[in-house]
């Protein structure tokens, strides 16, 4: 049976007293494999992610699981609770500001610790995003030519368009 460990990551406390904490889900399985990242709302207004990913820890037999798999169903908590795009508190769009800074703006702290604590541990990454509210985006992005990040990203129903980078 694997093992499931929740381990929030501590990014900052606000001037209020708030945390700012992700909240990090740890599966590890019985055998030896590769380690997947999972991730969802890195903006705040793009719910349908989060929802997958809540789902997907719910009701998936990870019973038989290899490897790991390291879930942040909320990449943004502020963002997320403003059910706005960007940071609420600096207004920075997350996914322009990685890899971040530790010592820099809230939204520039919270992509140096997802790094730190999540990014650098993976062999693989899933990044749920959508185009908003409603819209779903349906595109790959090949970071580089490693063999199993190419292969999954590959194994789509219909081919995604790759881009590299």
């Amino acid at each position: 049976m694997p093992t499931r460990t929740y381990r929030p990551i501590r990014v900052a406390t606000l001037a209020s007293g708030t945390e700012l904490i992700l909240p990090l889900h740890d599966i590890a399985g019985d055998r030896p494999g590769p380690t997947l990242g999972i991730s969802a709302a890195i903006h705040g207004e793009e719910a349908v992610g989060v929802e997958i990913v809540y789902r997907f820890l719910a009701e998936t037999d990870l019973s038989d699981l290899a490897g790991r798999l390291l879930v942040l169903p909320v990449a943004n908590p502020f963002s997320y609770a403003g059910i706005t795009r960007n940071t609420p508190i600096d207004m920075a769009n997350l996914n322009r500001i990685f890899p971040g800074n530790r010592d820099g703006m809230l939204t520039e702290q919270l992509a140096a610790r997802m790094v730190e604590e999540f990014l650098t541990k993976l062999d693989a990454y899933v990044d749920l995003h959508a185009g908003g509210a409603y819209p779903t985006v349906d595109y790959v992005y090949i970071i580089n030519d490693e063999p199993l990040s190419r292969e999954l990203a590959l194994r789509h129903p219909r081919p995604p368009r790759a881009m590299k980078s």
